[in-house]
C-alpha cells in the first residue's frame, strides 16, 4: 500500500512539474507577446501571417512578361561598344569581362530597348558588381524592365519604368548557420519584387531627376496583403512609413542606373541619357557629350 501511495505521489509530482513547465511556457510566450506588441509594437500573430503570405505559391511567368534573352545581351553590348569583347561565353553562360569593359569606348550614340538594358544590367550586376558587393553568385537577379508612357512636360520629361527582380534572402548558395539557419526554415529562399515608378528628369540636366511610386508588388500578392507585410517591417521602426520603404527601394534602383556612381556614369563619365519614342516603342538613348 505504501508503495502505491509513493508511486502515486511521484506521478502527481511529475504532473505538477509538467504543468509548471507548460504554465511557465505560456506565461513567457504571452508575456513576451504582450511585451513585443505593446512595448515594441511588434505583433507575433501578424508576423506569422506575413510569413505565410510570403510562402504563398505564385507563377513567375504571369509576372515576367517582358523578359530578356541572350540575344538582347549580345545586341545591347554590341550597340554600346561595337564588337569589343566586354562579355564572353563560358559553359553556356555569358560572363562579364571587367578588363575589356574598363578599356572599351562607348559609341557616340546608343539606343537600348528595355529588354537589352535588362540583360546588360543583370550581367553587369551578377559579374562585375558581384565581386565587390555580394558574392560570386550575386543575390539579386534582375528579371524584367519595361519602358512605357513617355511624356514631354516642357522643362521635364517623364517615363514610367517597371523593374522586376528576384532577391535571394538568405543566399541559397552558401551554408546557413546560427540565426540565419533558424529563420531560413520559415521564409522562402527567394522573393520577387516588382516596382513601377514615374521617372522625371530635366531636359537641361538629365541627372536632375525625381521618382514617384506608381505600384509596388511582392510576388503575386494583393495590395492589401502587401500592406500587411510592409506594416510588419514598419513596426520594427526601420522606417517611418510604408511609403518610405517603397521610396527607399526605388531610390536604390534609380541611383544604381542614373546616380553619381550609377551604370550610365561608369560606362563613360561624359555620357548623358534621355528616353525617346521611336516606332511605337520607348528606348533609352545614351550619348557622349
Amino acid at each position: 500500500m505504501e508503495k502505491k501511495i509513493k508511486n502515486k505521489n511521484i506521478g502527481l509530482t511529475i504532473l505538477k512539474v509538467v504543468a509548471i513547465v507548460i504554465l511557465s511556457f505560456v506565461l513567457i510566450f504571452v508575456g513576451g507577446y504582450v511585451y513585443l506588441k505593446y512595448t515594441l509594437g511588434f505583433d507575433l500573430v501578424k508576423f506569422k501571417r506575413a510569413v505565410d503570405l510570403l510562402n504563398k505559391s505564385y507563377s513567375e511567368s504571369s509576372i515576367i512578361v517582358n523578359g530578356y534573352s541572350d540575344d538582347d545581351i549580345v545586341s545591347g553590348f554590341n550597340k554600346m561598344f561595337g564588337e569589343n569583347s566586354v562579355y564572353y561565353e563560358q559553359e553556356g553562360q555569358y560572363v562579364f569581362n571587367k578588363q575589356e569593359y574598363d578599356d572599351a569606348t562607348l559609341q557616340d550614340e546608343v539606343l537600348l530597348s528595355d529588354t537589352e538594358l535588362c540583360g546588360i544590367l543583370n550581367l553587369y550586376i551578377s559579374n562585375f558588381l558581384g565581386e565587390e558587393v555580394a558574392s560570386e553568385n550575386n543575390n539579386v537577379n534582375l528579371k524584367q524592365i519595361i519602358f512605357s508612357n513617355l511624356v514631354d512636360e516642357e522643362e521635364f520629361v517623364s517615363v514610367d519604368l517597371e523593374f522586376s527582380f528576384v532577391i535571394d534572402i538568405f543566399d541559397s548558395s552558401t551554408n546557413k548557420e546560427g540565426v540565419i539557419s533558424f529563420f531560413s526554415q520559415f521564409f522562402p529562399s527567394k522573393i520577387l519584387l516588382t516596382s513601377k515608378i514615374c521617372f522625371k528628369y530635366s531636359k537641361t540636366d538629365c541627372f536632375n531627376y525625381s521618382t514617384t511610386s506608381i505600384s509596388f508588388k511582392i510576388n503575386n500578392l494583393t495590395t492589401s496583403e502587401i500592406k500587411e507585410i510592409l506594416e510588419i517591417i514598419n513596426s520594427l521602426k526601420i522606417t517611418n512609413s510604408d511609403e518610405e520603404i517603397v521610396a527607399g527601394i526605388n531610390k536604390i534602383i534609380t541611383d544604381s542606373l542614373f546616380g553619381e556612381n550609377g551604370f550610365v556614369v561608369t560606362i563613360d563619365d561624359s555620357a548623358e541619357f534621355e528616353f525617346v519614342y521611336i516606332e511605337n516603342n520607348v528606348y533609352l538613348k545614351l550619348k557622349k557629350v
